[in-house]
């Protein structure tokens, strides 16, 4: 069988042989080792949850909901493990590695779908949606940059390897007529963007998360910042080529004496492969609509995480979760949107 695995589409510049190499054989490692595993992970009684770096949004939230899952669900024990983001984590769920994760729905997307990053269709399947990422370009308050394309010939923090962000980050970029050869790229962690960024070793630096996420935070505890605005014509032209993203007003304040901005977004959604038990599931689907009084002591970004918003961009559900929202539209008399995808069979798969 012939398989090529393209991590990244679009400026390839970054992406030597040597690099290139080491994905290769990371994948087809931690694949067919998988394959000599007499059953899935998911079938015993401890539990992978795969989230992101500790200075994001995905460690907190994914290690908070994994205490809950433990602690109410009978023999049932959660870890949360720190990995590189989205892309990762997609491929870590797809072969078992890992038996649930957090990741922005367009690389989810792309991977059920088996298009972009992913050489096939990945076995995953959806729970529930957490949160918008919101796609946060800062640079210093006293910074001449004050476009998107002020940042051509700029030294530009695009996101670690095998993260979301990098991903979005060239995403937007092609949207707006630009690349990663148009910079000097540097391809940084979150804290690691925040901290070049104090100490002026990049002119800008790009942050895929939630609102409220730590390294900004700290970074605008320190420095004045700025986010840069995405005009109406940017957000028009991102969306024609990427519809899963919408716009948000990010509102004065939500970092320290940063003004008010319009951003892209993007949402996170809680993911298992196909193949996790339907009753485990549907425990894990309930526990956390159960409690999310109790999950929004970890961030208020898990305001966005309600029935309304289960299954905005539509991906295939597993049946776990499926049977709780038919559930839930029995009760709420199918006035949930969730309730008319059920309905009507609705998803992403192509």
């Amino acid at each position: 069988m012939n398989i090529s695995f393209k991590l990244i589409t679009g400026g390839q510049s970054f992406f030597n042989k040597s690099l290139q190499l080491f994905y290769y054989c990371l994948f087809f490692v931690v694949f067919f080792s998988s394959l000599l595993l007499s059953s899935f992970s998911t079938y015993a009684s401890h539990y992978s949850f795969a989230t992101g770096n500790t200075t994001g949004l995905y460690y907190p939230i994914g290690g908070g909901i994994s205490l809950l899952w433990t602690k109410e669900i009978d023999n049932y024990n959660m870890k949360a493990e720190v990995t590189s983001g989205s892309l990762a984590n997609v491929i870590q769920v797809a072969v078992a590695e890992s038996d649930v994760a957090i990741a922005q729905g367009n690389v989810v997307i792309d991977g059920v779908n088996g298009t972009g990053r992913f050489p096939y269709n990945m076995p995953v399947s959806l729970l529930f949606t957490a949160y918008p990422n919101a796609v946060q370009i800062l640079t210093r308050a006293n910074s001449n940059i004050e476009s998107i394309r002020d940042l051509k010939g700029k030294t530009v923090s695009l996101g670690e390897p095998g993260s979301g962000t990098l991903i979005t980050a060239l995403n937007m970029l092609e949207s707006l007529g630009l690349s990663e050869n148009d910079f000097n790229a540097q391809y940084l962690n979150y804290s690691e963007t925040a901290n070049a960024i104090r100490d002026g070793k990049i002119d800008a630096g790009v942050i895929v998360g939630g609102i409220g996420v730590s390294a900004i935070v700290e970074l605008a505890l320190t420095r004045n910042i700025r986010l840069l605005n995405f005009t109406d014509e940017d957000m028009d032209k991102i969306k024609e080529l990427y519809p899963a993203y919408s716009r948000l007003i990010i509102p004065e304040g939500s970092y320290r004496n940063v003004p008010a901005v319009q951003l892209p977004v993007i949402w996170n959604v809680i993911f298992v492969h196909n193949d996790l038990d339907e009753e485990i599931a549907y425990q894990m689907t309930s526990e956390v609509f159960s409690n999310l009084d109790d999950l929004r002591r970890i961030s208020p970004t898990l305001n966005f995480t309600t029935l309304e918003n289960a299954n905005p961009l539509s991906l295939p559900l597993h049946p776990g979760a499926r049977r709780y929202y038919q559930e839930q539209c029995a009760i709420t008399k199918h006035e949930l949107d969730i309730c008319n995808q059920l309905n009507e069979g609705s998803s992403i798969l192509n």
